[in-house]
């Protein structure tokens, strides 16, 4: 009789040590959220306010036709709207979303390092031109316009990697799906707020004060 009342005590604690550590793979809780939001929002400005307003700085800085920006701005928001699903399915098939995110973080700095560059540095930019139409100016040389699509493909290639990661690295921190929800609520709102700022605070330091300001920031 020993030995049978003593079976299941024996039975239940592997059990219970065993259903310990699935409550405890998902650590981080609401005390994530300040970091993943002020990624967010900084990520979110720089992407949307540059990708905004990269037609105007290709026609007043690069002296490109304003036919060429269109088509070229038009490229990069088709681009920044597709590689970031691209992104996802690496980070779910292959490599998982921490890897992506981080590389799609430093590519992403990356990128407004040579826009920084290219809107202070004289010499990675044509002169200025002072006429309205473009057609008489002095157009980008080979190595002034590989700089400038290099910073071009660096940001499509550095969104592709951080925007949908972000979400799911951040609903990865919660156990119950009502905190997930929330989450997503959250991210949303810190995701547009991101894209109001940069299309008006961003945009306009950049084309009210400067350029370098404006990337750099």
């Amino acid at each position: 009789m020993a030995e049978t009342e003593s079976s299941p005590r024996t039975q239940s604690k592997p059990l219970d040590h065993e259903a310990q550590p699935k409550g405890d793979t998902k650590q981080g809780g609401w005390i994530t959220l300040p970091f993943i939001a002020g990624s967010m929002l900084g990520l979110g400005l720089a992407i949307n306010g540059t990708s905004s307003n990269l037609q105007i700085y290709l026609i007043k800085v690069y002296n490109v036709e304003s036919i060429d920006a269109a088509q070229i701005a038009n490229i990069v928001r088709g681009s920044l709207n597709f590689l970031p699903l691209a992104g996802a399915i690496l980070s779910d098939s292959y490599f998982g979303y921490f890897p992506v995110i981080l590389a799609g973080g430093a590519i992403n700095v990356l990128a407004f390092v040579l826009f920084t560059l290219s809107a202070a540095l004289p010499s990675l930019r044509p002169p200025h031109c002072p006429t309205p139409s473009t057609a008489a100016c002095k157009h980008g040389t080979p190595g002034q316009l590989a700089v400038l699509y290099a910073a071009v493909f660096l940001l499509a290639i550095g969104t592709g990697g951080t925007r949908f990661n972000v979400a799911t690295m951040g609903a990865d921190q919660f156990s119950s799906s009502r905190d997930q929800d929330t989450f997503f609520n959250w991210y949303f709102v810190f995701l547009y707020t991101s894209f109001l700022i940069g299309d008006t605070a961003i945009v306009y330091l950049q084309d009210g004060v400067s350029w370098a300001l404006g990337f750099g920031v």
